[in-house]
């Protein structure tokens, strides 16, 4: 592939992933010029080795994981977890609860009463679909911890919405 395929190609497949990127990256700042210029470095990071990286399939998952490491570089160990101002609002992300579930503005309620430690696990599970190992992979942690977080997530999600365990809560219980 000649090099103005491979750059045409990258930004064809990066721009798909910028509202994620941009959410993700406000949920770890909790400052939107913070997050503008997170999701810039990392667009700039991966346009520079766009070669690197091969499956399609994983582009957003690797997009994710340079954000958050620039995010981890930039910052001292106690500013990087989850921001807390970094709320979940409906304009942010697209998330249609199943009709007759649970109403949009209680979720996203809900979400904002997470502590930051399973905040993070749960939107990149239930919102954005990561699976387990992409999960482990962006934010750098094992496996049980993420599953532990997620765990822990939605346990405090469904006492916040007084749901019964077999009601769906985000995106299908994934």
């Amino acid at each position: 592939m000649h090099g103005w395929d491979r750059k045409q190609e990258f930004e064809d497949l990066a721009l798909e992933f910028l509202d994620s990127l941009y959410y993700f990256a406000l949920l770890l700042t909790g400052e939107e010029h913070r997050a503008e210029d997170l999701v810039y470095k990392t667009y700039l990071r991966a346009s520079h080795a766009p070669g690197c990286f091969v499956y399609q399939s994983q582009y957003k998952v690797w997009l994710f994981r340079i954000l958050r490491s620039i995010f981890m570089d930039e910052n001292p160990p106690e500013a990087r977890e989850v921001s807390n101002g970094g709320n979940v609002e409906e304009k942010d992300i697209c998330y249609d609860p199943p009709e007759g579930k649970v109403d949009r503005a209680a979720i996203y309620a809900a979400l904002n009463e997470l502590p930051s430690p399973v905040k993070s696990v749960v939107i990149l599970k239930d919102v954005f679909g990561f699976d387990y190992k992409e999960i482990t992979w962006i934010l750098g942690c094992p496996a049980e911890q993420a599953i532990s977080r997620l765990r822990n997530g939605r346990n405090l999600m469904k006492r916040s919405l007084k749901v019964c365990p077999q009601n769906v809560l985000l995106s299908g219980g994934r």
